[in-house]
Protein backbone atom coordinates (compact mmCIF):
# COMPACT_ATOMS: atom_id res chain seq x y z
CA UNK A 1 0.00 0.00 0.00
CA UNK A 2 1.08 3.52 -0.68
CA UNK A 3 1.74 5.92 2.17
CA UNK A 4 -1.04 8.46 2.59
CA UNK A 5 -0.62 12.01 3.77
CA UNK A 6 -2.98 14.28 5.69
CA UNK A 7 -4.35 11.38 7.70
CA UNK A 8 -4.22 10.52 11.42
CA UNK A 9 -3.96 6.82 10.56
CA UNK A 10 -1.04 5.52 8.54
CA UNK A 11 -1.00 2.83 5.87
CA UNK A 12 -0.17 0.15 8.42
CA UNK A 13 -3.33 0.85 10.42
CA UNK A 14 -5.52 0.93 7.31
CA UNK A 15 -3.93 -2.34 6.16
CA UNK A 16 -4.71 -3.90 9.55
CA UNK A 17 -8.37 -2.94 9.20
CA UNK A 18 -8.59 -4.33 5.68
CA UNK A 19 -6.92 -7.61 6.62
CA UNK A 20 -9.27 -8.05 9.61
CA UNK A 21 -12.22 -7.38 7.31
CA UNK A 22 -10.90 -9.90 4.80
CA UNK A 23 -10.60 -12.51 7.56
CA UNK A 24 -14.24 -11.89 8.52
CA UNK A 25 -15.28 -12.14 4.86
CA UNK A 26 -13.47 -15.45 4.38
CA UNK A 27 -15.05 -16.79 7.59
CA UNK A 28 -18.44 -16.14 5.95
CA UNK A 29 -17.39 -18.00 2.83
CA UNK A 30 -17.15 -14.91 0.65
CA UNK A 31 -15.05 -14.78 -2.50
CA UNK A 32 -15.30 -11.01 -2.88
CA UNK A 33 -16.62 -8.09 -0.88
CA UNK A 34 -18.25 -4.78 -1.79
CA UNK A 35 -18.53 -2.19 0.99
CA UNK A 36 -20.97 0.64 0.23
CA UNK A 37 -21.35 3.82 2.25
CA UNK A 38 -23.67 6.79 1.79
CA UNK A 39 -21.28 8.98 3.81
CA UNK A 40 -24.10 10.95 5.41
CA UNK A 41 -23.64 12.12 8.98
CA UNK A 42 -26.00 9.51 10.41
CA UNK A 43 -25.01 6.53 8.29
CA UNK A 44 -22.16 4.28 7.46
CA UNK A 45 -18.58 5.22 8.10
CA UNK A 46 -17.53 1.81 6.82
CA UNK A 47 -15.68 2.92 3.69
CA UNK A 48 -14.09 5.78 5.62
CA UNK A 49 -12.92 3.27 8.25
CA UNK A 50 -11.30 1.05 5.63
CA UNK A 51 -9.85 3.76 3.36
CA UNK A 52 -9.70 7.08 5.26
CA UNK A 53 -11.65 8.66 2.40
CA UNK A 54 -14.97 10.47 2.66
CA UNK A 55 -16.98 12.57 0.25
CA UNK A 56 -16.56 16.30 0.74
CA UNK A 57 -18.55 17.77 -2.16
CA UNK A 58 -21.89 16.00 -1.90
CA UNK A 59 -23.19 13.93 0.99
CA UNK A 60 -25.50 12.11 -1.43
CA UNK A 61 -22.60 10.53 -3.30
CA UNK A 62 -21.70 6.95 -2.53
CA UNK A 63 -18.23 5.66 -1.85
CA UNK A 64 -17.49 1.99 -2.48
CA UNK A 65 -14.61 -0.32 -1.60
CA UNK A 66 -14.31 -3.36 -3.86
CA UNK A 67 -12.12 -6.19 -2.60
CA UNK A 68 -11.59 -9.60 -4.17
CA UNK A 69 -9.72 -10.62 -0.97
CA UNK A 70 -6.50 -11.61 -2.74
CA UNK A 71 -5.54 -8.62 -4.88
CA UNK A 72 -5.34 -5.00 -3.81
CA UNK A 73 -8.71 -3.40 -3.03
CA UNK A 74 -10.18 -0.65 -5.20
CA UNK A 75 -11.82 2.54 -3.96
CA UNK A 76 -14.59 3.70 -6.29
CA UNK A 77 -15.78 7.26 -5.72
CA UNK A 78 -17.95 9.95 -7.24
CA UNK A 79 -15.99 12.48 -9.25
CA UNK A 80 -17.19 15.55 -7.43
CA UNK A 81 -16.82 19.01 -8.95
CA UNK A 82 -14.22 18.92 -11.76
CA UNK A 83 -12.93 15.55 -10.46
CA UNK A 84 -11.63 17.29 -7.34
CA UNK A 85 -12.20 14.20 -5.19
CA UNK A 86 -9.70 12.09 -7.12
CA UNK A 87 -6.71 14.03 -5.83
CA UNK A 88 -8.20 14.07 -2.34
CA UNK A 89 -8.63 10.31 -2.34
CA UNK A 90 -5.08 9.76 -3.57
CA UNK A 91 -3.70 12.02 -0.83
CA UNK A 92 -5.84 10.79 2.05
CA UNK A 93 -6.16 7.08 1.35
CA UNK A 94 -3.43 4.41 1.39
CA UNK A 95 -5.59 2.30 -0.94
CA UNK A 96 -3.55 2.38 -4.17
CA UNK A 97 -6.37 1.81 -6.67
CA UNK A 98 -8.76 4.75 -6.95
CA UNK A 99 -11.41 4.84 -9.67
CA UNK A 100 -14.11 7.36 -10.50
CA UNK A 101 -17.63 6.10 -11.04
CA UNK A 102 -18.22 6.06 -14.80
CA UNK A 103 -21.89 7.08 -14.50
CA UNK A 104 -23.52 10.31 -13.46
CA UNK A 105 -23.11 9.63 -9.77
CA UNK A 106 -26.61 8.27 -9.23
CA UNK A 107 -26.70 4.92 -7.40
CA UNK A 108 -28.38 3.51 -10.51
CA UNK A 109 -25.08 3.83 -12.39
CA UNK A 110 -22.78 2.20 -9.87
CA UNK A 111 -23.24 -1.40 -11.02
CA UNK A 112 -20.94 -0.78 -14.02
CA UNK A 113 -18.12 0.70 -11.94
CA UNK A 114 -18.42 -1.97 -9.24
CA UNK A 115 -18.52 -4.77 -11.83
CA UNK A 116 -15.44 -3.39 -13.59
CA UNK A 117 -13.48 -3.27 -10.34
CA UNK A 118 -14.51 -6.82 -9.46
CA UNK A 119 -13.53 -8.10 -12.90
CA UNK A 120 -10.17 -6.36 -12.74
CA UNK A 121 -9.62 -8.04 -9.37
CA UNK A 122 -10.25 -11.46 -10.92
CA UNK A 123 -13.78 -12.12 -9.68
CA UNK A 124 -16.20 -13.85 -12.03
CA UNK A 125 -18.17 -16.31 -9.91
CA UNK A 126 -18.65 -17.34 -6.31
CA UNK A 127 -20.17 -15.64 -3.29
CA UNK A 128 -20.19 -11.83 -3.41
CA UNK A 129 -20.91 -10.11 -0.11
CA UNK A 130 -22.29 -6.57 0.00
CA UNK A 131 -21.97 -4.59 3.21
CA UNK A 132 -24.36 -1.64 2.92
CA UNK A 133 -26.71 -3.22 0.40
CA UNK A 134 -29.53 -0.95 1.65
CA UNK A 135 -27.81 2.01 -0.04
CA UNK A 136 -28.11 0.42 -3.48
CA UNK A 137 -31.35 0.51 -5.49
CA UNK A 138 -32.70 -2.59 -7.14
CA UNK A 139 -31.37 -1.54 -10.55
CA UNK A 140 -27.79 -1.63 -9.23
CA UNK A 141 -28.25 -5.03 -7.58
CA UNK A 142 -29.88 -6.35 -10.74
CA UNK A 143 -27.01 -4.98 -12.83
CA UNK A 144 -24.49 -6.86 -10.69
CA UNK A 145 -26.51 -10.07 -11.00
CA UNK A 146 -26.51 -9.70 -14.78
CA UNK A 147 -22.77 -8.92 -14.83
CA UNK A 148 -22.01 -12.04 -12.76
CA UNK A 149 -24.71 -14.64 -13.53
CA UNK A 150 -22.74 -17.38 -11.75
CA UNK A 151 -22.31 -15.37 -8.55
CA UNK A 152 -24.41 -15.46 -5.39
CA UNK A 153 -25.06 -12.02 -3.89
CA UNK A 154 -25.25 -11.96 -0.09
CA UNK A 155 -26.22 -9.07 2.17
CA UNK A 156 -23.52 -8.92 4.87
CA UNK A 157 -24.40 -5.47 6.20
CA UNK A 158 -22.97 -4.85 9.64
CA UNK A 159 -19.89 -7.02 9.12
CA UNK A 160 -17.42 -4.12 8.92
CA UNK A 161 -18.94 -2.49 12.00
CA UNK A 162 -18.38 -5.71 13.96
CA UNK A 163 -14.78 -5.85 12.73
CA UNK A 164 -14.27 -2.27 13.91
CA UNK A 165 -15.56 -2.82 17.46
CA UNK A 166 -12.22 -3.99 18.96
CA UNK A 167 -10.33 -0.69 18.83
CA UNK A 168 -6.61 -0.37 18.19
CA UNK A 169 -4.45 1.66 20.55
CA UNK A 170 -3.86 4.28 17.86
CA UNK A 171 -7.61 4.95 17.68
CA UNK A 172 -8.14 5.55 21.39
CA UNK A 173 -7.02 9.22 21.54
CA UNK A 174 -9.45 10.12 18.74
CA UNK A 175 -12.34 8.31 20.43
CA UNK A 176 -11.62 10.13 23.69
CA UNK A 177 -11.29 13.41 21.81
CA UNK A 178 -14.64 12.90 20.09
CA UNK A 179 -16.24 12.14 23.45
CA UNK A 180 -14.82 15.36 24.92
CA UNK A 181 -16.17 17.40 22.02
CA UNK A 182 -19.62 15.76 22.24
CA UNK A 183 -19.82 16.30 26.01
CA UNK A 184 -18.79 19.94 25.71
CA UNK A 185 -21.55 20.60 23.20
CA UNK A 186 -24.24 18.73 25.14
CA UNK A 187 -23.31 20.43 28.41
CA UNK A 188 -23.52 23.83 26.71
CA UNK A 189 -26.90 22.96 25.17
CA UNK A 190 -28.36 21.77 28.48
CA UNK A 191 -27.17 24.93 30.17
CA UNK A 192 -28.68 27.12 27.45
CA UNK A 193 -32.00 25.24 27.07
CA UNK A 194 -34.11 27.26 29.48
CA UNK A 195 -37.60 28.74 29.22
CA UNK A 196 -37.66 31.66 26.81
CA UNK A 197 -34.55 30.59 24.87
CA UNK A 198 -35.16 29.82 21.22
CA UNK A 199 -34.09 26.39 20.00
CA UNK A 200 -31.93 27.94 17.28
CA UNK A 201 -30.04 29.97 19.89
CA UNK A 202 -29.44 26.93 22.10
CA UNK A 203 -28.23 24.93 19.10
CA UNK A 204 -25.91 27.78 18.07
CA UNK A 205 -24.39 27.82 21.56
CA UNK A 206 -23.94 24.05 21.40
CA UNK A 207 -22.23 24.20 18.00
CA UNK A 208 -20.00 27.09 19.09
CA UNK A 209 -18.85 25.11 22.13
CA UNK A 210 -18.27 22.06 19.91
CA UNK A 211 -16.06 24.10 17.61
CA UNK A 212 -14.10 25.55 20.53
CA UNK A 213 -13.57 22.04 21.91
CA UNK A 214 -12.36 20.77 18.53
CA UNK A 215 -9.84 23.62 18.22
CA UNK A 216 -8.59 23.01 21.77
CA UNK A 217 -8.28 19.27 21.17
CA UNK A 218 -6.33 19.82 17.95
CA UNK A 219 -3.95 22.22 19.70
CA UNK A 220 -3.33 19.75 22.52
CA UNK A 221 -2.70 17.01 19.96
CA UNK A 222 -0.05 19.19 18.31
CA UNK A 223 1.55 19.85 21.68
CA UNK A 224 1.82 16.13 22.32
CA UNK A 225 3.40 15.52 18.92
CA UNK A 226 5.84 18.43 18.99
CA UNK A 227 7.03 18.62 22.57
CA UNK A 228 5.99 15.24 23.96
CA UNK A 229 4.95 16.97 27.17
CA UNK A 230 2.91 15.23 29.81
CA UNK A 231 -0.70 16.43 29.76
CA UNK A 232 -2.29 16.68 33.24
CA UNK A 233 -5.17 14.27 33.85
CA UNK A 234 -7.56 17.20 34.29
CA UNK A 235 -6.99 18.17 30.63
CA UNK A 236 -7.18 14.67 29.16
Amino acid sequence: MATATHTPFDAQEISRRIENTRAAARARGLDALVVVDSDSIVEGGTVRYLTNFFNVVDSQLLSVLVDTLDTGPTLVIGSGFANCQVGLAQRRSPVPNVKVNVGTGSPRDWDVSIADALTEGGFSEGKLGIDGMRFLPYTTIDGLRRAFPKAELADVSGMVHKVALPRAAVEEPYIRGAARVSKAGMDAFLEAAKPGVRQSDAVAICESENLSAVIFDQRMHRVRLISRVSIPPSVR
